[in-house]
């Protein structure tokens, strides 16, 4: 077996006072590495392979020299497709020079021959996996099928094509295996997913499958039939969502860390700066015709996608709460559409937006009885918070 012991996103809290007295009598890096060479030991002598992410081995020097040999390494990469990747992040290396390898580090050079599917603008997907092997790591390549950024309905429209280079960077340089994730915290239902998932195993068995493959497949698997357009419907909601979503976040949850008192994860207020996020209002206001045009894209995409649902010819249960899933989607974005007119008009409307408390009310109740399959009581409480909860808190806060 396998026990995942972490490895990612790393921080060190300088106010605490355990954490403070160890830095004074050691580095931040033999730290790390002493926590790391401790968990390896004790998972592996319980008979089980320790498996860890990629980055602190990137960013260590130190850890990766200790750790070489004795655990397998995960290198995430939740972006990358088979054509490469024209940004991203190398590791050790400033953001304004990864694009001129000449100025790179010293210690950072042997990543050029891996690094470059076109030198100097376009980085091969996963190369870090090829240059983990190279010294001498077992490599599990690991995409995602939802993650950071995508629409609290449906995921975004690139996870797919990230699946298919992860699974084929996996066969075609023998790594270990690769995993296909899903970072769920009050994002798109896990039901959802179902075509990157299928993208996985037809991309695993077949190197040259096609998309229309692929979407024929999941039409029969979720939908009953292999229909071409209801094949097409994670690319076509995914990517106007995703274009929605990108401009001030109105259809992202931005959860950062459980709530200290819940121990839920809620959305930041509308209204105010979180640790990783920008207020959203502001944003919007600011962009507010831009705003307003992608919403209106989106609203014509959803009507599509409502035309095309009704091909749909289920089988089974399990089929037909596929379809409801669907169907919520786009009553929930359909919802956030018509929000989107009141919020980007150049002088709100306290009278107006009042109105549209009792529909997120209406909503919030339909949510908890379609979500209600898939989750606890517990969880159900955020995913209704995310969606529609913190826009009746801000709501409430103008009538303030």
């Amino acid at each position: 077996g396998h026990f995942h012991i972490g490895g990612d996103e790393i921080r060190m809290n300088r106010d605490c006072p355990a954490c403070s007295q160890a830095l004074e009598n050691a580095t931040l890096e033999h730290l790390i590495t002493r926590h790391y060479v401790d968990c390896i030991d004790i998972v592996a002598s319980n008979g089980v392979q320790p498996i860890m992410w990629c980055d602190v081995l990137l960013a260590y020097q130190e850890t990766m020299d200790a750790l070489t040999g004795r655990v397998t390494v995960m290198d995430w990469d939740y972006v990358s497709t088979v054509e490469g990747r024209k940004g991203g992040r190398v590791w050790g290396v400033p953001s304004n020079i990864i694009h001129q390898p000449d100025l790179w580090p010293e210690d950072k050079q042997e990543l050029r021959k891996f690094a470059f599917l076109q030198e100097p603008t376009v980085f091969n997907p996963y190369f870090y996996a090829d240059y983990l092997k190279s010294k001498g790591f077992t490599v599990i390549a690991a995409c995602a099928t939802r993650c950071s950024g995508d629409s609290f309905c449906v995921p975004a429209a690139f996870h797919p094509a990230n699946v298919k280079a992860c699974v084929r960077k996996a066969v075609d340089s023998k790594l270990d295996g690769f995993m296909v994730t899903s970072w769920s915290v009050r994002r798109a239902p896990f039901s959802l997913t179902w075509f990157g998932l299928i993208t996985a195993s037809m991309a695993y068995e077949n190197g040259t499958v096609t998309w229309d493959e692929i979407g024929r497949a999941y039409s029969k698997y979720c939908f009953g039939n292999e229909d071409q357009y209801l094949g097409m419907l994670p690319e076509l909601l995914g990517k106007a969502s995703e274009h929605a979503t990108k401009l001030g976040h109105l259809l992202s949850s931005q959860c950062e860390y459980s709530d200290y008192q819940t121990g839920n994860f809620f959305s930041p207020p509308w209204d105010s700066d979180s640790l990783f996020y920008k207020a959203r209002m502001p944003i919007i206001r600011e962009n507010a015709k831009a705003v307003a045009e992608r919403f209106h894209a989106l609203q014509e995409t959803v009507n599509t996608t409502r035309n095309y649902l009704h091909r749909a010819t289920p089988q089974n249960e399990e089929q037909q709460f596929h379809l409801s899933l669907w169907y919520w989607a786009c009553d929930v974005l359909e919802f956030y559409c018509e929000l989107a007119k009141e919020l980007t008009r150049e002088v709100l409307d306290d009278q107006a937006l009042a109105s549209w408390a009792e529909k997120a009310k209406i909503l919030s109740e339909f949510t908890k009885e379609t979500l209600s399959p898939l989750y606890t009581d517990f969880t159900i409480i955020g995913e209704v918070q995310n969606r529609f909860g913190v826009f009746l808190q801000w709501l409430k806060k103008r009538e303030a």
